[in-house]
């Protein structure tokens, strides 16, 4: 049978990714995904949810900064045709908006773990503004982050 058709009625997820039921033990990789599902179902702590608000500004800021340095070096591509470098350009924001979109849109407690990870990920973080967190966020986020990285 299939693993994508397969039902139980009890399963167990361990930290390593393996789904034990009393019927069958497989294994599922770990990816971005599962684990943000995972990872982000602990309690985001208060204290950890306010510095992440007042993070979250100074990082964005950081990527938009990168996102600009990188649309004026394409603009200033002396080697490439106006059109050419416009749709450079076109695909170039698009591919950023995407990013982020991943790690700054829709900023709640649910998705707080996800969102710092990627901001992790994307290096717009600093390591003192990692050391306002909590060391079960940091280890959490840190963790994810590995995994995005892996992915991308």
């Amino acid at each position: 049978m299939p693993a994508s058709t397969f039902r139980c009625r009890c399963r167990r997820v361990s930290r390593t990714g393996v789904i034990a039921s009393r019927l069958n033990v497989r294994h599922i990789p770990l990816t971005a995904e599962n684990a943000g599902e995972r990872l982000s179902r602990m309690d985001f702590p208060e204290r950890d949810w306010k510095h992440l608000r007042a993070v979250k500004p100074v990082a964005l800021a950081r990527y938009c900064e990168r996102i600009l340095e990188e649309a004026a070096a394409v603009i200033h591509a002396c080697d490439e045709s106006p059109h050419d470098r416009y749709l450079h350009l076109f695909e170039l924001i698009n591919d950023r908006n995407r990013v982020l979109a991943s790690a700054f849109d829709d900023l709640r407690r649910s998705t707080a773990l996800r969102r710092l990870s990627a901001m992790i990920a994307l290096g717009v973080v600093t390591d003192a503004e990692l050391a306002g967190f909590t060391p079960e966020v940091r280890e959490s986020s840190a963790a994810l982050s590995g995994l995005l990285l892996r992915e991308s």
